[in-house]
């Protein structure tokens, strides 16, 4: 019977993520009947009005879009899919400007501006990297990737309980101040804006999952509760199926309150039903060090790493990872804490890629007296971020010059204001300029 509701439970969860979103849109005497994915968004619909249109979708008004909750959601992560059927047709208010230019393809790797998608950039360099392992390939990552689902009316997840003990000085005075508490987990909780299906379309590859099982649900966490943790995987799947060389690494490095087999099996259904066996990378058949094109040529194309699940092979364990985090609210100490321990690192064996993916986390943790005295001030994770992007760009630059040693993948916070699109760009250069010359 268990079976029987499992694989019940996986039938109906790839249905219902197959079913495409159908979308009719009118616009002067044209009707644009339109599909799309079940991880979908407004900014995609307007993508695609504009591809359509001429329109750019910052001056496009659709009539009829129902308003989000509290204007609470972005229109990244306001989802086609979360639309009734019947609130599904707009009328398209606009005037077409100067269409965009089309990209003109380029044999050579060109600089990638942060604040510009990337997009399937393995599949469009695949011919020149498709034999260089996955540890040795230049990957961008995001940390608590799915943090951007918190919002300042979120509960606090059985992470934040650590949260509420740390600050806990506050809730003794009532619920005014439980509120204060509440505010300031917030403040510093959020580590990104864009959704993950956003992330994913401008070149990120990895991705920093919490999860808490709360209410009998699993969410994304970040001492507040996110999202449906399914939200966010279909997202992945969305991108996995609509891509032919990407590969989407998935680190769910943190679980909160999955104190039981029952719950861990909850999680790991969850997971498997929602990104597909189809799709999920077998460690007893691929490993870190397996080529672009085995991943490719398999169709195993999303690595999942989660020590609590690893009697699956499904799972990756942490054998396969090597984290560094530097546990600092200071940008200098986070880079010399990094090339520290990256030096004692060993990313080769014999010559060869070593046996783990190795991540260093370029992200700056506060401390507990500054988010206490952000009851006062200003003060978010977003602007300790802000000033220490420099120091992290310094740094990368410097890699490049000196050509130091690197690990594979390099994850921040507030992707898109920072600099390291542009420095996996670099490093992916001077790896192909080693390849080249060997």
């Amino acid at each position: 019977t268990a079976l029987f509701s499992s694989c019940t439970s996986e039938v109906a969860t790839r249905f219902l993520m197959a079913t495409p979103v159908a979308i009719v849109v009118k616009y002067k005497k044209e009707t644009f009947s339109l599909s799309f994915g079940q991880a979908e968004s407004v900014a995609d619909l307007k993508e695609k009005l504009s591809s359509l249109t001429g329109i750019a979708p910052s001056h496009q008004k659709l009539l009829g879009l129902p308003k989000t909750p509290s204007d609470i959601l972005s229109e990244e992560q306001y989802l086609l899919s979360s639309l009734p059927v019947k609130k599904r047709k707009f009328m398209l208010m606009g005037t077409p400007g100067q269409k965009r230019v089309q990209e003109v393809p380029s044999t050579e790797m060109p600089s990638i501006s942060p604040r510009l998608s990337n997009g399937p950039w393995m599949e469009k360099y695949y011919s020149q990297i498709a034999n260089i392992p996955l540890n040795r390939l230049p990957i961008a990552g995001t940390h608590n990737s799915a943090s951007y689902s918190i919002n300042e009316q979120s509960p606090f997840s059985p992470e934040g309980s650590s949260f509420e003990k740390a600050l806990g000085s506050l809730s003794m005075f009532g619920n005014g101040m439980k509120g204060i508490l509440s505010s300031l987990a917030f403040k510093f909780s959020v580590c990104q804006k864009q959704s993950v299906l956003k992330q994913l379309r401008d070149g990120i590859r990895y991705l920093d999952l919490r999860v808490c099982l709360m209410d009998g649900g699993v969410y994304v966490t970040h001492n507040l509760r996110g999202c449906l943790l399914q939200n966010v995987l279909a997202e992945v799947h969305t991108f996995i199926s609509e891509t032919k060389n990407e590969v989407v690494i998935i680190d769910l490095q943190h679980l909160y309150a999955f104190d039981t087999s029952a719950s861990l099996s909850q999680l790991y259904e969850l997971v498997v039903s929602t990104l597909g066996k189809d799709f999920l990378a077998n460690r007893q058949e691929l490993s870190p060090r397996s080529l672009l094109s085995e991943f490719v040529s398999t169709k195993k194309r999303i690595v999942v790493l989660c020590d609590a699940l690893d009697e699956s092979p499904f799972m990756w364990n942490n054998a396969s990872v090597q984290r560094i985090w530097a546990d600092s609210p200071d940008a200098a100490t986070v880079v010399q804490t990094l090339n520290t321990t990256l030096a004692d690192v060993d990313l080769t064996v014999r010559g060869e890629p070593g046996t783990s993916l190795v991540v260093e986390q370029f992200v700056v943790t506060p401390t507990t007296s500054t988010v206490m005295s952000a009851a006062f001030t200003q003060a978010t994770l977003h602007s300790l971020v802000s000033t220490s992007n420099a120091t992290f760009a310094a740094e990368w630059k410097s890699r490049e010059e000196r050509r130091a040693k690197k690990s594979c993948i390099a994850i921040v916070d507030f992707y898109e204001e920072s600099d390291v699109l542009t420095y996996v760009s670099q490093s992916l250069k001077e790896l192909l300029e080693q390849h080249e010359s060997e």
